[in-house]
């Protein structure tokens, strides 16, 4: 029953925010072939992180796994560490957009924007 609840709770999140245009946006800079960190938290739960490619949301880890579409568009540079900290390394120009996480912190679901900007490495 908790459960369920908790997943309503997270789907009208969702919902709400879908688009992340009300939530606070987090701008994220890193250069090419350098690395970020998107998220880095000590008590927060990663529950699902997203990013908007393609007119739609994708997904690239939920519930404390990769998914697919993460393992194949990441390759192993993107790390997820006790699904708290979110670290991109080898940045490629196509890694620069809009990243959603849906954390929990103790009972509040949270849903943080990321707008990764990437810039060209000098020769």
């Amino acid at each position: 029953m908790v459960s369920l609840f908790f997943q309503s709770v997270i789907l009208l999140c969702v919902l709400k925010n879908a688009l992340c245009f009300d939530c606070n946006m987090v701008h994220v800079e890193g250069e090419e072939r350098g690395a970020v960190t998107l998220l880095q938290s000590d008590v927060r739960t990663i529950y699902k992180l997203t990013v908007y490619t393609g007119n739609k949301w994708q997904e690239i880890f939920q519930s404390g796994k990769m998914t697919n579409y993460g393992k194949d568009r990441y390759k192993g540079r993107l790390s997820i560490s006790n699904s708290r900290d979110v670290t991109m390394t080898n940045l490629r120009m196509r890694d620069a957009g809009t990243y959603k996480a849906i954390t929990v912190e103790y009972d509040m679901v949270l849903i943080e924007c990321y707008q990764l900007k990437v810039t060209r490495r000098a020769p």
